[in-house]
């Protein structure tokens, strides 16, 4: 079919562990809260690229840390310079944890994978109308 990619198989497929939860309590503004699971997915494949592991393979990611504060609190920490990270742990898991600089320092330090997930409330794309010049 034109205009479908063809499907890659591999793995690791993705288990979102409190997903659900996540989902449920997001404050009454779903479209954020999917938003932040697109995020967590997205940085995911990243730390566990496609075709790293075989088909039959399953990493966990843990989400507890987020799955019952509401998408403003998520929105807060980063723009109080705290940010969210998706840690690796092991082969099989990875965890969503809130990190200072220090936090991601140390990470560096020692030579721990995470991705950081971009968190921040998405500016609207429509723009401001230009004043008219006289």
């Amino acid at each position: 079919v034109q205009g479908v990619e063809a499907f890659a198989p591999g793995g690791p497929a993705f288990l979102v562990y409190y997903g659900p939860a996540l989902l449920q309590n997001g404050g009454g503004d779903d479209e954020c809260v999917l938003k932040v699971l697109v995020e967590v997915y997205r940085e995911a494949r990243s730390l566990y690229p496609l075709g790293s592991s075989p088909e039959e393979s399953t990493v966990t990611i843990r989400v507890d840390t987020i799955k019952e504060k509401p998408v403003a609190t998520l929105h807060a920490a980063a723009e109080n310079e705290e940010i969210w990270l998706l840690v690796h742990h092991n082969v099989r898991e990875a965890f969503v944890e809130r990190a200072t600089v220090s936090k991601l320092n140390e990470l560096a330090a020692h030579n721990r994978k995470f991705r950081v997930l971009n968190l921040r409330p998405a500016r609207s794309l429509a723009r401001k109308p230009e004043a008219k010049k006289e």
